[in-house]
């Protein structure tokens, strides 16, 4: 082929692709802005349909402006799916991609999105991290409104977190901001410095911001916001025991709430009436107040309000000591309460199956991407002499065998680690059925105590472990700030099963890396272990003592108990005291999880008897993760 053919076709080429361009550029534009429209409007199947095709087109990157808001875009309709993985890899993308550009106020809008992410499934710690990484650049940038954005979601967070007097010092730092102009926004931070006043115990400061909260939620005819400062208003002078001023107040916010629609709101308000008339001891009126919450949350299908309405309902008949009733009404919320953990690990199925088939239809649009190139190259290739065509088809012939072979390994390979990852699943769920069966044994006693405040702490942190539990249960691996609060909460639960008997601290060393993840519950079986086996036993009160810390870029952890000692615990485990399957499990899991880490350092676990005198005085558990 003569060089002027060569240097003709080359120019041909070009000026397709230019061409190409330019209309591709204007399409790529409507398509983003209707997807946004849909987004809008909460119509997500559509918008995500818009913008994979966006994906799957060949001119597609996502290392420009537009690509950028593609990723950014899907990134926030997984987020409200629920789809959290997919959430993080798009918006991982979006954030290399604005790197790569030096945009630093799409950098900020994508660390403050992740933040958000984190934020939704309770991983403060890490979304505190984003947006703070977020804030820095807003001030780099010197943008003073979403400065102020992310000042209040960083005081959202250390609320959240119980930090009160942290958030307290946020709120107030953007509430006297001069850049905070919107009524709106001055209305929902002056309502937020009142919660947080009325949890540092700071009523009359609390009373102040609520009502200046409902000041300008008048001023701009926010009657929602009116109603909400109503009720927190209410709520301080019930901690007052003012009842009968509380309830005018929660009155005229249902008033509100009935006026303007909002359903839900006003189920909840109708209980916080009913728990005012039982302290006024009007109890006729509290029924009838818990009956139209129950009406109310069940034709909107609102389950939680419902389950509310029926635990008030069975301390409204404790109350009058009518305990067949209260026991009924508690069953009936029982049942909403397993139906809604059930419904939750449905849900989490159709997550993890609706996960599959989008990485399948991934991969179908590579391999349709490969096969448009392979066309391409074959078109062009028709102008060669026949020779070239012998070799290219060779060639092709070569590399459709080694896709071939690949896949057909990778296939494999999958197949293994699925089998795998089931066996973990199957051993994970064996320390679930214990746990919940002592846990809600333990509510039942504060029940019957009638320890009301116990039994709500108890199950509130309860709640939470097992909520961690069903989001973290499939994962491989979790974030250590997460795995530790699980921890907590645990062991809070135990302070209260044991009460006096059992005291416990968790250290972490400040050398220890917050963004290491490790194999989730893999260190609860153990101290479980060092309370039933250790603690437990003894006459006298007990210590386990949790302890992170850094070693060799190693994570280690120790669990120490001052109980009866390995031996002793042995023995008992004999006489059948207690059958437990924590140890044989827990050792399968780590054999398991080392099996999966090709080419790492296995963890290990080491377990000592800990002598004082010759005479045994606890147990010490190891484990080292390596990093």
């Amino acid at each position: 082929m003569s060089r002027w053919v060569r240097l003709l076709i080359l120019v041909l080429i070009i000026w397709q692709s230019l061409t190409l361009f330019a209309q591709n550029t204007e399409a790529l534009d409507t398509a983003i802005l209707s997807a946004s429209r849909l987004i809008q409007k909460s119509e997500f199947e559509a918008a995500k349909k818009i913008l994979t095709q966006l994906k799957s087109q060949k001119t597609f990157d996502e290392n420009n402006l537009n690509g950028n808001t593609v990723n950014l875009l899907l990134g926030i309709i997984y987020e409200q799916q629920g789809f959290y993985k997919l959430s993080l890899r798009v918006y991982n993308q979006a954030l290399n991609a604005a790197v790569k550009r030096h945009d630093i106020k799409a950098q900020s809008d994508i660390l403050n999105n992740i933040g958000i992410l984190y934020s939704d499934q309770d991983a403060y710690d890490t979304a505190l991290t984003y947006y703070s990484k977020a804030l820095n650049l807003r001030i780099q940038n010197k943008d003073h409104q979403a400065v102020l954005n992310s000042k209040l979601s960083i005081a959202n967070i250390f609320y959240l977190k119980g930090s009160y007097q942290a958030a307290y010092e946020k709120y107030f730092d953007v509430y006297i901001a001069p850049a905070l102009t919107d009524t709106l926004n001055k209305t929902t931070v002056a309502f937020n410095l009142g919660l947080v006043s009325q949890k540092m115990g700071l009523n009359e400061k609390a009373l102040f911001y609520f009502n200046e909260s409902e000041r300008l939620s008048a001023l701009i005819g926010d009657l929602y916001g009116q109603a909400l400062c109503y009720n927190s208003k209410a709520s301080l002078l019930v901690e007052q025991k003012k009842y009968t001023q509380a309830l005018k107040l929660a009155i005229h916010a249902d008033s509100v709430y009935q006026t303007i629609g909002v359903r839900k709101e006003e189920s909840g308000n109708k209980i916080f009436l009913g728990a005012i008339h039982d302290s006024l001891q009007q109890f006729e009126k509290a029924f009838h107040y818990y009956e139209q919450a129950i009406d109310i949350s069940k034709t909107i299908n609102a389950k939680i309000e419902t389950a509310n309405a029926y635990k008030a309902l069975s301390g409204h008949f404790a109350l009058q000591g009518m305990y067949r009733e209260a026991l009924a009404q508690y069953q009936l919320y029982n049942e909403i309460q397993n139906q809604m953990i059930s419904d939750d690990l449905n849900q989490k199925m159709a997550q993890l199956e609706t996960e599959y088939r989008l990485n399948q239809k991934n991969e179908a649009i590579q391999e349709l991407q490969q096969q448009q190139q392979f066309k391409a190259i074959q078109y062009q290739t028709q102008i060669r002499n026949f020779w070239i065509v012998v070799l290219l088809s060779l060639l092709i012939l070569m590399l459709v065998l080694g896709i071939l072979f690949w896949k057909n390994a990778k296939r494999r390979h999958l197949l293994l680690k699925q089998n795998h990852d089931l066996e973990l699943k199957a051993l994970r769920s064996q320390m679930n059925p214990h746990f919940v069966f002592n846990a809600l044994s333990s509510i039942g006693g504060f029940i019957v105590e009638d320890n009301k405040k116990s039994a709500l702490n108890y199950l509130t942190t309860f709640s939470k472990l097992i909520r961690s539990f069903l989001e973290n249960s499939g994962e491989k691996e979790i974030a250590l700030p997460i795995e530790i609060d699980n921890i907590r909460n645990y062991l809070a639960l135990q302070k209260l099963r044991y009460n006096e008997q059992l005291d416990y601290k968790v250290e972490i060393d400040e050398q220890v890396d917050t963004e290491v993840s490790i194999p989730p519950w893999l260190i609860q079986p153990f101290i479980e272990n060092a309370i039933i086996h250790g603690i437990a036993p003894k006459e006298s009160p007990g210590m386990v003592a949790v302890s992170f810390k850094m070693a060799q870029n190693q994570l280690v952890c120790s669990i120490t108990d001052n109980g009866v000692g390995l031996h002793h615990a042995t023995e008992q485990t004999n006489e059948g005291k207690h059958k437990s399957v924590s140890t044989r499990n827990i050792q399968e899991r780590i054999a398991i999880t080392n099996q999966q880490r090709v080419g790492q350092k296995p963890i290990e676990v080491k377990i000592e008897t800990l002598y004082n005198d010759g005479h045994p005085s606890g147990t010490q558990v190891v484990l080292v993760f390596p990093i």
